[in-house]
């Protein structure tokens, strides 16, 4: 994610075409929803709906307001894998 809103690879010492850098949202979007439509499945995968499967990441960092070089540095605390939302 750090390089989808940084543009900077780790071994580049500038961004490469900043222009077309993702705020944190689009980043988080082009994850999530954007990948569930390109592979069909937006009707049980990609967002936190009642009856969809889910893919949570309990993280010790709020990506949203976290330093964007942080990104790397984030740490999970919990995955919990496809089990279906019950909101």
């Amino acid at each position: 994610m750090a390089t989808a809103v940084t543009r900077k690879a780790r071994w580049l010492d500038s961004p490469l075409h900043a222009e077309e850098a993702l705020t944190r949202e689009q980043a988080i979007r082009f994850y999530t929803i954007n990948n569930a439509y390109l592979l069909f499945c937006e009707e049980k995968l990609g967002s936190l709906e009642q009856g969809k499967l889910a893919d949570l990441v309990v993280l010790d960092t709020d990506l949203l307001t976290c330093p964007a070089e942080g990104d790397r540095q984030k740490r999970a605390f919990e995955h919990i894998s496809q089990r279906q939302a019950h909101l």
